[in-house]
């Protein structure tokens, strides 16, 4: 018995060991419900980039029982996922080495484990915008710069900054705390250069250089003028020595004529139940209106602040429209003008049977213009332009007078909206085939200025105004033009495509009206001497207020504005435009620095 069972043995180690030597077996299959654990193979890729995505496979991974496997994988920055999926994606936020740990788990509950060890590699910041002003801008005036940058290793701390460079070196540098827009206001003029730099916590650095220079123009000092202690303000007019008039609200909310200069607002009828001023002399006399109970007053004030009072006239409504030292000219609401000389109220009566007459300027020789009713074509006015001069009216012409669509009645139309004190009159009137033009009369005869609707004339005959843009468009407002001695030129517009023209001085500057690419409303001055649009923004930072509208500019270059709060309304035609804004309004000067 021994020597068989000895025998049985040997044999069997034998057997075994000349097995061993012609090939591996695999684990004979278990008895009949004994478990086999997995085994666990992971291939990743020994080297990766911060922020980048990483795969992870455990394809490799089996089992020889055909169990369903589990796979728990810890990537060694902390996170962690439990997945039957063998294919895995994960962006190690940082750079570093990395122990990934992967446990294969069959569902009897058996396991099995492999590591791999990865190396992060650091990546430089990423710049991907450093956008400037697209216009030139004030010197003084805020510029918005959007810069966006990033990091791929999403936890490194990133130091940025941004540089100005003029003429070769750095003319100025400020820290940025994050993406987005930077505000920063240069008082030099000059042209500068853009870079900003960036730098990770593990001293990779970028730089990225703006496409183009950051243009600044002129210098100003922006001035917001309050209020009479109120909630708004509404200015009309700006004389060359610097004062503004309009009309404030005071803390009782009622409207009151002002008067500002240099930080001074001074209530120019604190007694009345209300007023307003409407224009100004460049010698500081204001016209305007004054109520004291139920009666509208026609009245002046000295730059002392002494009334005039030229007593009630003019019908129920009326606007002060022009104004020397010691005449005006009042347009009455209900369709009547006059003129108010020495005491003396005269109306201007009309060229039609009705006598309508709205007078909208005078010149120092008192000559006086505007639009008279002629005829009407069903509910329509038919108005022609007007000259009144020393108690005489008379038609200035049309550039053409169509037949109405009756065939009968003539539906040539004109208005005069300016006149220079040599007696030249901008303004529109139609042509033969009926289309509005703008046009002066000059010498006996009227010229298509070539765009439709003229807004300013200056006191050498240059004219500014409005066209629509592009073709099609609405034919007040759209596209910005300059005139002079014949030639036409466009004064674009700050991006939106979208530009008003609002006044225009002896040297042929012009403030206007002017949209950006975001539909924001900024004040924007046009120099014909360089022919650059020159962006001023939307004033001090108002609450709630999201642009500015221009109103006027002086013979020194300072501008007046408005600023206007949310749109209320809006088109495009096809160009972006609002038509009604909420409050807050508030009156603004940008004055022209030296």
């Amino acid at each position: 018995m021994n020597r068989g069972a000895i025998a049985v043995v040997v044999f069997m180690l034998g057997a075994c060991q000349a097995d061993q030597t012609l090939k591996p077996l695999h684990p004979p299959p278990p008895p009949s419900g004994e478990n086999h654990p997995p085994r666990a193979q992971l291939s990743v890729s020994a080297e990766a980039l911060e922020g980048t995505p990483l795969t992870f496979n455990s394809q490799g991974s089996d089992d020889d029982d055909g169990d369903q496997l589990v796979f728990t994988l810890s990537f060694g920055d902390g996170d962690s996922t439990l997945t039957a999926e063998s294919t895995v994606s994960h962006t190690y936020r940082n750079d570093g080495s990395y122990t990934a740990r992967l446990i294969v788990h069959d569902l009897r509950g058996a396991a099995d484990t492999a590591v791999a060890t990865i190396h992060v590699v650091n990546v430089a910041p990423q710049i991907t915008r450093v956008r400037i002003p697209e216009f030139a801008v004030g010197g003084g005036i805020p510029a918005q710069i959007d810069v966006q940058y990033s990091d791929p290793g999403l936890d490194d701390s990133l130091r940025a900054s941004i540089s100005f460079i003029l003429s070769g070196s750095v003319a100025r540098y400020a820290p940025l705390s994050r993406p987005g827009i930077t505000t920063q206001t240069f008082l030099d003029p000059g042209q500068y250069g853009v870079r900003v730099t960036v730098q990770d916590g593990d001293g990779a650095t970028t730089q990225l250089d703006a496409a183009q220079t950051l243009d600044v123009v002129g210098r100003y000092e922006m001035l917001e003028l309050g209020t009479l202690g109120g909630s708004g303000t509404m200015p009309v007019a700006l004389n060359d020595s610097g004062y503004v008039v309009g009309c404030s609200a005071t803390s009782d909310g009622e409207s009151h004529a002002f008067r500002w200069r240099y930080g001074n607002m001074r209530d120019l009828a604190p007694g009345a139940d209300e007023s307003c001023a409407h224009t100004l002399t460049n010698s500081g006399v204001v016209g305007g209106i004054l109520r004291s109970g139920a009666d509208r007053h026609v009245v002046t004030w000295t730059t002392a602040g002494a009334l005039t009072d030229f007593g009630v006239c003019c019908g129920i409504g009326r606007d002060v429209v022009a104004l020397t030292n010691s005449e005006l000219v009042v347009s009455g609401w209900d369709g009547h003008s006059f003129f108010l000389q020495g005491g003396v109220t005269r109306n201007l009566g009309g060229l039609g049977d009705s006598g309508y007459a709205a007078a909208k300027a005078m010149n120092n020789r008192r000559q006086i213009v505007g639009a008279s009713l002629v005829a009407e074509d069903g509910i329509n006015r038919i108005d022609h332009a007007f000259i009144w001069e020393n108690g005489v009216m008379r038609d200035l012409g049309l550039l053409g007078d169509p037949l109405c669509p009756d065939s009968v009645t003539r539906c040539g139309r004109a208005s005069a909206v300016r006149i220079n004190n040599d007696g030249v009159v901008i303004g529109m009137s139609t042509d033969a085939t009926g289309e509005s033009r703008g046009v002066q009369w000059i010498n006996g005869r009227i010229e298509d200025l070539g765009f439709p609707n003229p807004k300013a004339l200056n006191s050498r005959g240059d004219v500014a105004g409005n066209g629509p843009y592009p073709a099609g468009g609405n034919p007040d407002g759209g596209e910005g033009f300059f005139w002079r001695s014949g030639i036409t030129r466009s004064i674009g517009s700050l991006g939106g495509g979208t530009t008003f023209v609002a006044d225009m001085n002896d040297a042929g500057m012009i403030v206007a009206s002017s949209y950006t690419s975001g539909h924001s409303m900024h004040v924007a001055v046009w120099n014909p001497t360089d022919g650059r649009l020159v962006d001023l923004g939307t004033g001090p930072a108002v609450a709630g207020a999201t642009g500015a509208q221009a109103i006027a500019i002086n013979a020194r270059g300072d501008v007046l504005g408005l600023t206007v709060g949310q749109c209320l309304e809006s088109i495009d035609d096809p160009n972006y435009r609002c038509i009604q804004y909420d409050g807050p309004k508030r009156a603004v000067v940008w004055r022209k620095k030296a």
